[in-house]
């Protein structure tokens, strides 16, 4: 396993800790570039009624780069919800992509409280 392989896993067993499955994860867009291609997105979670910053550790678990002034992740790209799109890549690099109910054939979706598809294991919501 490589230097990044392992800071990878590590940013990812502390985003576990704080990202457990149905975990709201707060986007805030930080910069939009002139072009529209390039936005810089913070993300939080709100642990014991404060937010908490982890932007640091998914650019790392996602090997995203980041803003050296802000600390927010650099992600290009447009025509889509790109808040949703870095919480769903969060989904799946914390939580995998395999299913963890019954009956959910063919589509990512939420099945019943406690049952998910990894992609939808986390909520977004933007600030």
């Amino acid at each position: 396993m490589t230097a990044k392989q392992k800071e990878q896993e590590e940013a990812r067993r502390e985003l576990r800790k704080l990202c457990r499955p149905g975990t709201t994860v707060w986007t805030v867009l930080r910069h939009v570039s002139r072009s529209g291609m390039m936005r810089h997105i913070d993300l939080y979670v709100i642990r014991k009624g404060r937010p908490r910053w982890i932007s640091g550790y998914a650019a790392r678990a996602l090997d995203y780069r980041t803003d050296s002034r802000t600390g927010a992740l650099k992600v290009s790209g447009c025509g889509m919800d790109m808040g949703f799109h870095l919480v769903n890549s969060l989904s799946y690099a914390l939580h995998g992509y395999d299913s963890k109910g019954e009956g959910v054939q063919g589509h990512l979706q939420h099945t019943r409280p406690g049952h998910y598809h990894a992609g939808y294991s986390l909520n977004h919501e933007w600030l």
